[in-house]
This record gives C-alpha cells, structure tokens and sequence, in this order.
C-alpha cells in the first residue's frame, strides 16, 4: 500500500526538484502500491506540489515527448487523446482531441502565466493533436497511425503537415 505523506516538507522531498514522481502519476496514486511508492495525502496537496515543479515536470529528460504529463491533470491537461490510444473508431478519436484542444485553450485563458511558463511543450502537444486530427477525419490505418506518430515526435513539425 502507498504511504502517503500529509506535511509539505515530505511533499517537496516526494516530488523532487525535477517533478519526476508526476511525469507516470497525479501524486496521489502510487505506480507501485505494492512497493509502497510514497504519495501525498490529497489531491491539494499534490496539486501545490504540482505548481512548484510544473516547468521542470513538462521539460524533465524522462517525460515522453508529445502529450502531458500525469501531473499535468491539476491543470486540466489530462490526455483523452492519449488515453483511447488514438484507434479507431474515428470518431471517439476526434472527440478525444477536441475535448483537449479545447482543454489547451481553457488552461491558457484561465491561467495565462502557468500556460506560458510551458509555451514550448504545450504548443508541441497541440500540434500533436491537429496532426492526429488530420489523419482521422482523411481516415486512419496502422500505417498512417505509425507515420502520424513519427512526424510529431519530429523537433519543428507544423500541424498542416499531414500525410
């Protein structure tokens, strides 16, 4: 079972100065709960813990390349379109970006200095979702999915470049 810690001072310990525990978690759950992965006691403070490691979080060496990390959820950003797996049926796929597209255009109006201390990554993840966007409503195979995922993960790709 995960222990989980109430104090502040355990939480800056828990989240490490590079944000690593909320690149595969919200804070909250434990990966691990077998092994006792510590966590923080709530959502709230797992959430300030969030703020302080937020930049470091999206920017860490070890966070996969396009979509959000786990801790990302305190700011709105959980990935639905990660979460289908962005697979057919298209239509689940198209509702998935929109509704983080969406999500993305909500976080930086309602908080316009956090969206801009990560404006890199978040404009990476957005042009991620267009291009996955444009392949489902052309129509989307294994192999389209494949060449989608190689041109997001490539540095300087638009989102008006579709196969």
């Amino acid at each position: 079972m995960a222990r989980r810690r109430d104090e502040m001072s355990g939480g800056r310990r828990l989240a490490g100065e590079d944000g690593a525990l909320f690149l595969t978690t919200d804070g909250v759950s434990g990966i691990f709960d077998w092994h006792e992965d510590e966590v923080f006691a709530s959502p709230e403070l797992a959430a300030a813990a969030w703020e302080r490691v937020r930049v470091r979080t999206w920017n860490h060496e070890f966070r996969e390349e396009v979509f959000p990390p786990a801790g990302a959820v305190y700011d709105g950003l959980a990935s639905r379109t990660e979460a289908c797996g962005y697979t057919p049926p298209k239509e689940r796929v198209l509702e998935a970006v929109e509704a983080d597209l969406a999500a993305v255009e909500a976080f930086r109006v309602d908080r316009p200095d956090a969206a801009a201390s990560i404006a890199d990554p978040l404009a990476v993840y957005e042009n991620a979702l267009h291009l996955i966007a444009g392949a489902f409503a052309k129509g989307s195979t294994q192999d389209s999915r494949r060449e989608i995922w190689q041109k997001i993960t490539q540095p300087g790709v638009s989102h008006g470049e579709v196969a």
